[in-house]
């Protein structure tokens, strides 16, 4: 989903250095930062319903995320403001000139996605995607632009930005400080963090060195939460199949014990593809509605048994959330056509955790009101598979 949109602030940039640089550190003592008041920078939310409030620490800046009356989880938040009195257009222009923005941060729930972008107003310009892999602990993160022309005149917008972490807690982003400096391309510059490209392409599937099955898939229903729904069956032709709806969702797992030690980095994304039996939704669907949406799961999922596991079995005494990441990998329409394929992009980091064990499978929920079917792993030719790259 796409969601910034970049709104025009009256701010100018109160904290910079030289002309191609610019630095805030939230150390300043200032009488006029208080409680949802950040002087130079504009806050803003947008799809979901939720509460946003920011608060100056002394030393850094949080932002509080109220989201519980976004019953979609579809909330998207972040800060901004105008840096161009700090950054040299003319000399950005030129071929051999990027900027490179760097920030550090914490999160109080993880592992969560946030995006920094640095932008024209109004007219696009560079997003990335970071996960930080756990909460309550400092991270720094970094990027530079590849070919951003902003024209000159216009303001230059930095951003920090969060969204989808869940409806169910209160979340903060707490932010350190925030620089974007002018830096040739063709020099060398720390790197922090994998800058994760939004949307992610869908490479080839030959391209990728390893093809694995689901070992593991079964469906969960909250309605019916003593009930096992593997014996869901197609009633024409009594095929077995994975369901999706409102109150339903399907876990997949993979076993990757076949895998030496040496292998089990991965050098870039993986892919996961399941294959339509049926679906069906809204004619005139509201934005981000009647989709898929891609989840880790962190329940434990080796002693299963498909054809007798339920949702009480997996949440227990705990909750669904703590279960299954409340923040998508990615979300996805689901291919309409009867054996069409569906594939989507899983982001390195999730791989990573993924052939790790921390993350012990994939969960696909619904995103809206959406009633869908999809092939199991008894279908060799149409069994939910995750393809990943390996290390050299």
């Amino acid at each position: 989903m796409w969601k910034f949109i970049i709104i025009m602030t009256g701010f100018v940039c109160l904290f910079s250095t030289a002309k191609g640089q610019y630095f805030q550190d939230f150390n300043e003592s200032k009488t006029d930062f208080a409680e949802n008041n950040m002087p130079g920078w504009a806050t803003r939310t947008g799809d979901g319903e939720i509460t946003f409030n920011q608060r100056f620490t002394g030393n850094s800046v949080v932002l509080k995320i109220d989201p519980q009356k976004d019953i979609q989880n579809i909330w998207y938040a972040f800060m901004h403001r105008d840096i161009s009195a700090s950054i040299d257009i003319d000399q950005l222009l030129t071929p051999e000139y990027e900027l490179r923005m760097e920030a550090r941060v914490k999160i109080s729930h993880g592992p969560k996605r946030i995006n920094m972008y640095l932008s024209e107003l109004g007219n696009g310009g560079y997003l990335r995607e970071f996960d930080i892999p756990e909460a309550e602990k400092w991270h720094t993160i970094s990027m530079v632009t590849e070919r951003f022309q902003p024209r000159k005149g216009k303001p230059l917008m930095t951003q920090i930005s969060l969204m989808d972490w869940g409806i169910s807690s209160i979340y903060t982003l707490e932010v350190d400080y925030i620089k974007v400096d002018l830096v040739n391309k063709n020099q060398a510059h720390p790197a922090f963090g994998l800058p994760l490209i939004y949307r992610p392409p869908i490479e080839a599937s030959d391209a990728f060195d390893k093809v694995y099955v689901a070992t593991k898939n079964v469906s969960l229903d909250s309605l019916w939460p003593d009930l096992n729904m593997n014996s869901l069956l197609n009633a024409e032709d009594s095929t077995k199949l994975l369901h999706l709806n409102t109150s339903g969702f399907t876990l997949l797992a993979w076993d990757f014990s076949s895998l030496s030690a040496h292998e089990i980095a991965t050098v870039g994304s993986g892919q996961l593809e399941i294959y339509t039996h049926q679906i069906s939704r809204l004619a005139d669907s509201p934005k981000d509605f009647g989709e898929l949406r891609i989840c880790e799961i962190y329940g434990d999922m080796q002693d299963w048994d498909a054809d007798s596991f339920c949702y009480n079995q997996f949440v227990g005494d705990n909750k669904l959330e703590n279960k299954i990441n409340t923040q998508t990998i990615i979300d996805t329409k689901m291919q309409a056509k009867k054996g069409a394929k569906t594939v989507v992009t899983i982001s390195k980091p999730v791989m990573d955790r993924l052939l790790s064990g921390k993350t012990k499978g994939l969960a696909i929920m619904p995103l809206g009101y959406i009633s869908a079917s999809f092939y199991t792993n008894d279908f060799p030719d149409k069994a939910p598979v995750l393809r990943l790259h390996l290390a050299n």
